[in-house]
């Protein structure tokens, strides 16, 4: 049996001019907080909004992570929750925001969690602010095109919900969410399996824009935000996880999967921190 692992044709991204190319060697070269200074002729170093931002971050600020977590201390001595930080250049990575998430009666609902409810809002917030400067976006879809569903692999064996983004499906649960729907221009990448990045282009098209850093947005926490996060600091982006923009099915699920994140894969981050670095944009050359 073969699958098809490719991603669907994507429109052409927005994206800030003149964004510089990045090479293979240069992904993760950056360490800790610090950006260099960009240096104008005649003026002088410049210093770019983001740097200031990341100047006053502290490196445990505005987390998401629920507080009074048994295994914080145990972690913390461990050597895990470092703060990863932001980089220059961050891309919006909105996940499967389709309505399966919050229809009653989808296999998929959510909405029995009041959280989870709220993302919707959360995630139109920091579009538009993504949109105001320019900053990419880039969003996620789910899609299978086989009427027994061969190309979903293995993960059909698993999760027969899946055939809610089968082409030949007729409830409209793929549909995107009221308000949050791409425009020309966004990156929109077609996926099969949990990760945006697993058998797509996504970490190319990242690295062909220059994009350092993702911050990431959608549901679920614990099945396609995780895993897109996971390869994403794989991959060597800086994963900035959203949490009041993400959403799962329960407290319990929802915070176990971000505090792991924020221990080893990811910066947890607020909405208003994220909106604060989205605003800020890309540096001008």
């Amino acid at each position: 049996m073969s699958f098809d692992m490719e991603s669907a044709p994507v429109a052409g991204s927005k994206m800030p001019a003149n964004a510089p190319p990045r090479s293979e060697s240069s992904l993760g070269s950056k360490t800790g907080n610090r950006i260099c200074d960009r240096t104008h002729a005649g003026s002088g170093p410049k210093v770019h909004d983001s740097d200031a931002l990341l100047a006053s971050t502290d490196s445990r600020a505005s987390s998401e992570i629920p507080e009074g977590h048994g295994d914080a201390a145990s972690y913390a001595k461990s050597g895990f929750a470092n703060r990863m930080g932001w980089g220059q250049r961050p891309v919006l990575l909105l996940i499967d925001v389709c309505k399966a998430y919050w229809t009653p009666g989808s296999p998929l609902d959510c909405s029995a969690h009041a959280p989870t409810t709220k993302c919707p809002q959360v995630m139109r917030d920091m579009l538009t602010a993504a949109r105001a400067t320019g900053t990419p976006v880039v969003w996620t879809a789910v899609e299978y095109t086989d009427p027994d569903m061969k190309d979903a692999g293995l993960f059909w064996l698993k999760a027969k919900a899946l055939n809610i983004w089968n082409v030949a499906g007729t409830r409209g649960l793929s549909d995107w969410v009221e308000g949050l729907v791409p425009e020309k221009g966004e990156m929109v990448i077609k996926k099969k399996y949990a990760s945006a990045f697993f058998g797509t282009s996504l970490a190319t098209d990242l690295r062909v824009m220059g994009a350092d850093t993702v911050v990431v947005c959608g549901v679920s926490t614990s099945g396609c935000v995780r895993a897109s996060t996971l390869d994403a600091m794989q991959c060597g982006y800086r994963p900035m996880v959203v949490g009041s923009a993400c959403g799962d099915r329960s407290d319990e699920i929802q915070n176990a999967n971000l505090f792991d994140l924020n221990a080893k894969y990811a910066d947890v981050v607020s909405e208003q921190e994220a909106i604060e670095h989205l605003k800020a944009g890309w540096p001008k050359s």
